[in-house]
């Protein structure tokens, strides 16, 4: 399996295992919890009773992480540009779980 691969079927398990412990009304999008402060606030926050300022999470959510890689990054999202073995192989490990999500097809 690629590591492109590998990526596809951690991102299926964790949201997998999110739909199958968490009622549909208090599932995550993890990517807006780390993009959309608003997202963040109103779903986790305030649910949570915790007081995270815009500042604070700002300042967390575009800091790399300790052990991001250095010699590689994901490819850029331009669905067009990939080739058909990974068209192919994204929608067939995440394509399901994309679906239940609201995510649109590529």
């Amino acid at each position: 399996m690629s590591r492109f691969e590998k990526i596809c079927w951690m991102w299926r398990d964790t949201y997998e295992t999110q739909c199958e412990c968490i009622p549909f009304e208090r599932w995550l999008l993890l990517e807006e919890l780390a993009t959309d402060y608003d997202y963040f606030h109103e779903r986790l926050v305030m649910l949570a009773g915790l007081a995270i300022s815009q500042e604070a999470w700002r300042k967390k959510s575009v800091r790399k992480s300790k052990n991001a890689s250095t010699s590689c990054a994901f490819p850029a999202w331009a669905w067009e540009d990939w080739s058909r073995e990974r068209q192919d192989g994204f929608v067939r490990i995440r394509g399901n779980t994309m679906t239940k999500l609201g995510y649109s097809s590529p």
